[in-house]
């Protein structure tokens, strides 16, 4: 049971980088937020004016932009995978007939662990979607 442990630790490691990624923008998001928020347009002097939150926006597109080049194949690919081995592993777990334990137990770490990262990619893609339009 070793190397699925070592396999899914390895996954999710791997995984928690690109939702640290997708945390990292969407706390971008409400940095210019906050800063919008701040602009005092009757002020003479202003700390945040609107051209910096305007190119600020324009560079985190810009950001997501290239992000997106980057990742969208290994994600694609990611899900996929990860799609696969939550059909599969549930399949293997439905038709065990001997009722060995520790089989079991794998399975079902295998599927929770990759229902687990399917469902963060979806959250935070959606948030990052919402936080865009």
């Amino acid at each position: 049971w070793i190397h699925i442990a070592a396999a899914m630790y390895g996954m999710t490691v791997f995984d928690s980088l690109f939702l640290c990624v997708f945390e990292m923008i969407l706390a971008e998001f409400d940095v210019l937020k906050i800063a919008l928020r701040k602009i005092d347009f009757a002020a003479e002097k202003k700390e945040v004016t609107l051209d910096f939150c305007i190119k600020f926006h324009q560079d985190l597109l810009l950001l997501i932009a290239r992000i997106n080049e980057f990742l969208i194949p290994i994600q694609t690919i990611q899900c996929v995978m990860l799609t696969l081995t939550i059909c599969f592993s549930g399949f293997e777990l439905l038709s065990l007939y001997d009722g060995s334990l520790n089989k079991m137990a794998n399975l079902i770490e295998v599927v929770v662990a990759s229902s687990y990262i399917v469902f963060g990619y979806c959250y935070q893609c959606h948030c990052i979607t919402e936080e865009c339009e």
